[in-house]
């Protein structure tokens, strides 16, 4: 006679939303390689997705577009996220994807550096479809890995810190760059920024900070 042994569901403790988040930022700045993917979806919150927010004055000012020329413009950037989001998803059983992560960065980065010099509508397009491809393909990767390697009982707790950083670093970012777009123009803080996130893509593959990652 098989006896099926009933799964006793043990109680969890209530814990304090912010002492579950003080818990996960402990863990985090304990480990390297999680520590550094948090600091990079930060780095690429505040200066990569700014992009979006100012893409409202780049569309009148430069392009000459009005709200239909706009959603034409977000629709480019939109389509490259759903493209990169089944190429991740169908890369998922690849063993190592770390290269993902630096393959995405120099595609958005050097994307947005184009964009920032361009005044082709047409060819807008086309360079956000890369910038929305480039920047779902590591936030997705950066994602995974994260989850990969928490350990199953702080696991929501790291999550919970890593999307505050990368969520809640989003409204510094726009901030800042409508502050530089101020003084500059929009798509200066654009390029600038994309800039900033290639060289931090450049400076952790160098450093080998995100290696061993398989």
């Amino acid at each position: 006679v098989a006896v099926i042994r009933p799964v006793i569901k043990q109680r969890s403790e209530d814990v304090h939303p912010f002492q579950s988040l003080k818990d996960g930022l402990a863990f985090i700045l304990k480990d390297r390689k999680i520590f550094y993917l948090s600091v990079f979806g930060a780095v690429s919150s505040i200066f990569l997705w700014p992009y979006q927010t100012l893409m409202p004055p780049i569309a009148q000012q430069v392009f000459g577009a009005g709200a239909q020329g706009l959603g034409s413009l977000l629709s480019a950037a939109g389509a490259g996220s759903l493209v990169g989001a089944i190429f991740t998803s169908a890369m998922s059983k690849k063993e190592n994807r770390l290269p993902f992560i630096y393959w995405g960065i120099a595609i958005s980065a050097l994307s947005l550096v184009a964009f920032s010099q361009n005044h082709n509508f047409i060819l807008a397009h086309v360079l956000l479809f890369l910038t929305g491809l480039g920047s779902l393909m590591f936030v997705s990767t950066l994602n995974t890995w994260v989850q990969i390697l928490s350990p199953d009982r702080m696991r929501g707790r790291i999550m919970a810190v890593y999307l505050t950083m990368f969520v809640g670093m989003m409204p510094i970012g726009n901030a800042l760059a409508g502050a530089i777009a101020e003084k500059t123009s929009s798509l200066f803080a654009i390029g600038l920024g994309a800039v900033v996130v290639l060289l931090a893509g450049i400076y952790f593959y160098f450093r080998g900070v995100l290696s061993n990652f398989s």
